[in-house]
């Protein structure tokens, strides 16, 4: 079990399986999910 901490302000932007990566490094590809 993990935790996030984020600034979405609709919860609707985001989904269950969204892949989140940091600016800098971003994923090539999203997760499968």
């Amino acid at each position: 079990v993990g935790y996030i901490i984020a600034s979405i302000k609709n919860v609707d932007d985001s989904r269950v399986g969204d892949t989140i990566t940091h600016a800098n490094r971003p994923a090539s590809e999203p997760l499968q999910g």
